[in-house]
This record gives structure tokens, sequence and C-alpha cells, in this order.
């Protein structure tokens, strides 16, 4: 069964350019373990965007998804008359939690962020005022105008995924590389954010840059904390690696429209780097996310929670143990936005397996595999735009 969702007779294994022969993965699975999402593209044998002839594949079910407080690892938030061995104890406590939904599915809410209710409705309303801007101002700021085609506006139909045009419009902003040429690698995202005009959209960039990110970036480096944890390795052992993260925010407009003329919002994808967050307008039957069994479910909106899905850097931090999961984005007769947060690595982090993880089998294929971040973003978003919309 998991050969048969691997396609291992279609699939070439490259591990930092170790070949990985079919019978010692045979031999691995055999013994119960988990290895998945590996793919062959230029070294990186883990993440996926899948083809578009999958999108319709299965029918979404409902199902619950688990809720992860994570506010023992938050500095900011306020614990009363909690003594250093209870937070300890609640610190573990959570990240069993965070443990098997990482290795069940990949998908679960966040409690105890510490972000007001209200920053989260003002981004959504934010990003709705940018979308309602004319298309003439808004193109301005097009993606093609930014120094590594990275930043600023994609117009309906210009972001691609799994080789076809997604259904939507979106602006995106990265972290800002102060000194683009100390880092080689810098030279396809080492460019400056496109931001609307004050006057045309007020606060908008004040709010995002001073406000929403900050807080986001907050959220992510507890969560790192927490997944640390979770693989039973002191927390605060992989802040190096992501304490200049290269996160990446993007507001989304999936404009209601006909599902069978359009159907792909966003096509079938794991996520690049560490955590998503996701918060958008509760629209049912648009966010699709597959299990470990190929089937698809949606994900329901909880007020004051935030969805979060685990994204291909956790994936081989674990050497394959938690999974970087498929989702996807259904159109839907009614108009949605979103504004997802992607708390990455920093850009020139080296990504390996964490051996010293309990977790982390000596025998295992991942353990061959590394990248820098910044290599392995590049390669996944490459081929992200196409400029003849749909």
């Amino acid at each position: 069964k998991i050969l048969k969702r691997l396609s291992i007779s279609k699939l070439s294994l490259n591990m930092s350019t170790r070949k990985c022969s079919f019978d010692i993965l045979k031999r691995h699975l055999g013994k119960g373990n988990q290895v998945s999402n590996l793919s062959a593209f230029q070294g990186c044998t883990f993440g996926r965007n899948l083809s578009s002839e999958q999108f319709n594949r299965a029918k979404a079910q409902t199902t619950e998804f688990p809720v992860i407080d994570i506010s023992p690892f938050n500095s900011s938030y306020k614990l009363e008359k909690c003594s250093s061995s209870q937070l300890k104890a609640r610190k573990k406590e959570e990240a069993v939690k965070f443990h098997n939904a990482c290795r069940d599915v990949g998908f679960f809410y966040v409690a105890g962020h510490g972000i007001e209710s209200s920053m989260l409705d003002d981004s959504l309303a934010y990003a709705r005022r940018f979308f309602e801007l004319p298309e003439s101002r808004k193109s301005k700021l097009s993606l093609q105008n930014s120094l590594d085609l990275s930043r600023g506006y994609q117009k309906v139909g210009e972001n691609v995924t799994g080789g076809s045009s997604d259904y939507h419009e979106a602006f995106d902003v990265m972290k800002e590389e102060k000194n683009p040429s100390r880092l080689k690698t810098m030279l396809h995202h080492g460019g400056r954010n496109l931001w609307p005009d004050e006057k045309e959209c007020s606060r908008f960039r004040s709010f995002f840059e001073k406000e929403y990110i900050p807080a986001m970036l907050n959220l992510g480096e507890s969560m790192m904390k927490c997944f640390a944890l979770s693989l039973d390795i002191e927390e605060s052992s992989l802040i190096s690696l992501y304490n200049e993260s290269f996160f990446v925010f993007r507001a989304i407009h999936y404009p209601g429209g006909d599902p069978e003329k359009n159907p792909q919002g966003c096509g079938e994808h794991t996520d690049y780097g560490c955590f998503t967050f996701l918060h958008s307008d509760p629209v049912p039957g648009a966010l699709e996310v597959q299990t470990r069994d190929g089937y698809f479910i949606q994900p329901q909106h909880k007020e004051g929670l935030i969805l979060c899905n685990i994204g291909d850097m956790i994936e081989l931090w674990s050497a394959g143990y938690y999974q970087s999961t498929i989702h996807r984005v259904r159109t839907t007769t009614q108009s949605r936005v979103s504004v997802p947060f992607f708390f990455e690595a920093n850009y020139d982090a080296y990504i390996e397996p964490l051996v010293s993880s309990k977790f982390v089998e000596p025998d295992n294929p991942y353990n061959k595999s590394s990248t820098f971040y910044g290599e392995h973003l590049y390669r996944k978003t490459s081929s992200n735009f196409s400029f003849n919309s749909i």
C-alpha cells in the first residue's frame, strides 16, 4: 500500500547525490517505518507538487483536527500561578500532542497563540481592501516588477501549481535581506518588497509590516520550540537555524466562481518551509487536506484558533517521521480572502535530519538527505508563476 502510494516504480531517489536502491527502501518500509513524500527534484527527496490530473480524485470529507495550546512556549504569554515544574509539564504535554498531530495528519489548530482576534480580523479587512483596488493600480505592483520576480501582485491565473493555473489573485511579501551580497544563494530572493501607496491603501503596509508579521514570527518561534521538544531534543537547540526566518506572507483572494469551470483555487501541494499559519474567511468547502490514507478532508473554521500545517523542512528535520501534508483549495461560488503566513528557516540554514532524536533511526534513507533552505525554496517556487492569465 505504501509503495503504491509512493509510485515507487517511477521514482528515482537521489539523496545528496547518493543513490538509494529500491531494495534498501523496501527493507526500511518492511520494518514499519514511515518514509513518504519523497520526490526526485534536483537531489531533494522531500516535498511534492502533484499534477492537476489528480486534483479531483477524492471526495472530501469533514473531520476534526487536533488542538495544540502553544502558550507554554510563548515567552510573552502570562501563565498565572505556574511554577517552573508545572510549566515544564505543560510544555511536555503539548509537545506530545504536537508529536501525535504531526505524525498522524500534519494539520492542527493552534490555541494560546496570544494574537488578538481584532488583529486577525484586521488582517482580512486590509487584504480585502487591497484586492478591491482597480486592476490597473494593483498591476503597478506586479511580481514582474520585483528584482527577484518573487514579490508583489499576481493577477488571477498567474500563480501555477502542478502545471495548471490557480484561480486566485495574490500579493506576496518576503523577508528583505539587508545585505543580499553576503549570501551567494540570495541571488534568487534578494529583492525588495513592493507595497501599495498609503493614499490608495491606508495602513496596509504599516499593519502587516509592524504588527501582523512580527506577531506571526513570534508564534513561529514558539512552534519551533514545541517541535524540538516533540522530538525529545532541547527546545532551543534549533534557534540558530530560524532566528532570521526567511518568512513569506501572502494575501490571497479567491474570487467566487464556477467550480466546474475553474475547480483549482490552488492545486495540490506541500508547503516548502516549517509552518504555515492560516487565517481566512470561513467559507466552507474551500480548503482540503489529504489524510495519510489518501482521502481529502475539510478543516472547519474555529473561532479564535489558527489553523497550522507543517512543511517540507519539518519533514526533513524529522527524517520523514513527520510528513509535510498535501493540501489544496477548491473554487467555491463565494468570494474568499486568505492570509497565510509561512514561517521558515533562515535562508542560509543547512537542514538535515536531527539524528540526535530518538525518533530518527540510524538506517533511515532520509538521513542522507540535506539542503540549504534557500536552495529548496528556489527549486520549489521557480515554476510557480506564468504571466499568461487564464
